[in-house]
């Protein structure tokens, strides 16, 4: 099964700070993908490495700043990180179609003048094993570039001892954490002890602390994130950085469904002509910049409908693309909002993935995603509870992701569409840009007419009737 773990498609070595987007290719292993791309913080780019082997498979997100010091912080934990995961891989032996899994991801919490906050959240699934989950933060001093560590913040010996009671407090007064825990354990785990409080970042009002699985309860409890408020750290760390603790964050997309037209949208989509040959030309993890719209400028020249199967994460970069592909006529379906598998989810980390980006598309379009592509193809009873419209997987894969090859793209597709296929690809993937105007012409000379998938089904105005029911054609 492939692996398309794609939580932001980026870029590694250096590149101009106006180059959006950009892959690069690996001489010495082509099972590895390298890519940048621009973040929403002029001060920062996003890398990312995507490894794909056949016992195990791994996704890796850091920021990269313009100050070297940082920059080498931040890969020595993302290098450790990798290396210790892909060392319990190998030596772990997968059931044919299985393997291991890493996604490292990480948040910004806090961006000012003085202080740079970053959270890398780390879930480790090696096959036949428990996964695990782990946050890990660093902090840096943006006027030096060097890394903060708590000790270098607390203003003396009674500060750790004030953190330490402040955050008992907090979690014996959560009921829910204390069904799973007890006192004991909550005070075994916050001793006033450095290595208890290590994982730390800021927010613009409050100081977050990140515990261990098994820190202060059992595996259930997973990682605890308590916040103190900054008011209450007066005297207890050092005045000049919580002076300095105001965030730079863009604002939200704007809500631009009051502008989308959308004419061919709030068309009601008329019924397939019985005796036509359909097909439904699918693409996943866009939003892509400069590819999207491509393939858009195509399917607007020969009048062909697409569905767009989009990762949440990228629609809060890109709105006016999202807009655009609404406005023309397109559907718009949810591909999760980071890519992760999907049964290998607790619920509500399976609920987020699909809620978070049904609000999103539908702040920018003003109706959610109506159907779902789970990441992998991956289907299981709880996946299928989760969603609100039927499960829309694929009957041609064109493998862009694996040759990137135009040729092969359109070789694939003229050898396996039929009446009804619903084709995968990729607008992440030039290659299928680069085939697409090709593949239409094809297709219509064999008496193909293009429609989204919601067509292609007859889901009609109401694809909630279809709640968890799982197509691969039409």
């Amino acid at each position: 099964m492939k692996f398309k773990l794609v939580i932001l498609l980026l870029v590694a070595t250096l590149f101009t700070v106006g180059c959006a987007e950009k892959t690069i290719g690996n001489k010495e292993d082509d099972h590895i993908q390298k890519y940048v791309k621009d973040s929403k913080y002029p001060e920062l780019e996003i890398e990312t490495e995507i490894g794909e082997y056949d016992t195990y498979k791994y996704a890796i997100h850091f920021p990269r700043t313009d100050q070297e010091d940082v920059n080498s912080v931040i890969k020595h934990l993302v290098a450790k990180q990798k290396k210790t995961f892909v060392s319990q891989a190998k030596k772990t032996k997968t059931d044919k179609g299985t393997f291991s899994e890493l996604l490292l991801d990480y948040k910004i919490t806090n961006l000012s003048d003085t202080l740079l906050s970053i959270v890398f959240s780390s879930s480790k699934n090696i096959y036949g094993q428990e996964s695990h989950k782990q946050m890990y933060t660093l902090n840096f001093d943006r006027k030096t570039g060097k890394q903060i560590k708590l000790k270098n913040l607390l203003t003396d010996d009674s500060s750790l001892q004030k953190i330490a009671r402040l955050s008992q407090n907090m979690i014996l007064q959560d009921a829910k954490a204390m069904e799973l825990s007890d006192v004991s354990q909550v005070m075994d785990g916050t001793k006033p002890e450095l290595s208890n409080f290590s994982a730390y970042s800021f927010s613009n009002n409050t100081m977050d602390i990140y515990l261990k699985e098994e820190q202060i309860g059992p595996k259930e409890m997973g990682t605890y994130k308590v916040q103190i408020a900054l008011n209450d750290l007066n005297g207890v760390l050092e005045k000049s950085y919580t002076d300095s603790l105001e965030l730079k964050i863009p604002n939200e997309t704007e809500l631009l469904s009051n502008t989308t037209t959308g004419q061919e949208q709030q068309q009601k989509q008329s019924a397939l002509t019985p005796g036509v040959k359909y097909v439904a030309l699918t693409f996943d993890d866009g939003p892509h910049h400069q590819l999207t719209p491509r393939i858009l400028d195509i399917l607007k020249k020969y009048n062909a409908k697409a569905t767009f199967f989009v990762l949440g994460n990228r629609v809060e970069y890109y709105p006016e693309i999202v807009k655009r592909t609404v406005d023309e006529g397109h559907e718009i379906g949810s591909h999760s909002w980071s890519h992760p598998k999907l049964t290998s989810l607790k619920p509500a980390e399976l609920a987020q993935q699909i809620n978070q980006t049904s609000n999103s598309v539908e702040k920018i379009t003003g109706k959610p995603p109506a159907t779902l592509r789970p990441p992998y193809g991956a289907v299981n009873d709880a996946v299928k509870q989760a969603t609100n419209g039927p499960i829309v997987n694929w009957s041609v894969d064109t493998l862009d992701w694996k040759h990137h090859n135009k040729e092969k793209v359109k070789q694939i597709i003229r050898q396996n569409t039929r009446d009804g296929s619903i084709i995968l690809m990729h607008d992440i993937q030039k290659a299928s840009a680069d085939a697409l105007e090709d593949i239409i012409i094809y297709l219509s000379k064999q008496g193909y007419h293009f429609v989204t998938v919601s067509q292609l089904l007859q889901l009609g105005d109401h694809p909630e009737k279809y709640v968890g029911k799982v197509y691969t054609n039409g």
